[in-house]
């Protein structure tokens, strides 16, 4: 039984059903495709075109694409544009910088019913007793 534990297994095994899968039994050679001026447009059609020289499957149909990688020679300035195929990006989630953090007032008046507030606070150094204290410098304690 093929058990698939983290985004790694899947690629492996997608990687094994691309090989498996592939219409093309004979893979020619294959040069990389530099942009030398092209527009983006062009020089992404035909490095697609010599990806699939090599590659045609279900998988490539459905999972792959293309990432444009553009490299500057800080001593030259000579640039470099290239389009490489792809089946998974690793893509950063931001983290958010600050947490909503439930209050409930009391207020010292007999009889007052509590109020609840919602109160952002950073969770970049900043201090919870500092948002409190915010909290009821804003609402009047």
């Amino acid at each position: 039984m093929l058990t698939v534990t983290d985004c790694g297994d899947v690629f492996c095994v997608s990687d094994g059903l691309h090989e498996d899968l592939n219409r093309v039994k004979k893979k020619p050679p294959t040069q990389p495709v530099e942009s030398g001026g092209r527009p983006d447009q062009i020089v992404a059609i035909d490095s697609w075109y010599r990806h699939l020289q090599r590659n045609q499957s279900i998988i490539v149909d459905t999972c792959q694409g293309q990432l444009k990688s553009r490299v500057v020679c800080p001593k030259c300035k000579r640039e470099s544009i290239t389009f490489d195929p792809f089946m998974f990006l690793s893509v950063p989630l931001p983290e958010a910088s600050d947490t909503i953090q439930p209050v409930t007032f009391l207020a010292a008046a007999p009889g007052s019913a509590p109020k609840n507030y919602n109160v952002k606070c950073s969770k970049l150094g900043g201090s919870s007793i500092r948002c409190l204290r915010y909290c009821c410098d804003v609402m009047e304690c």
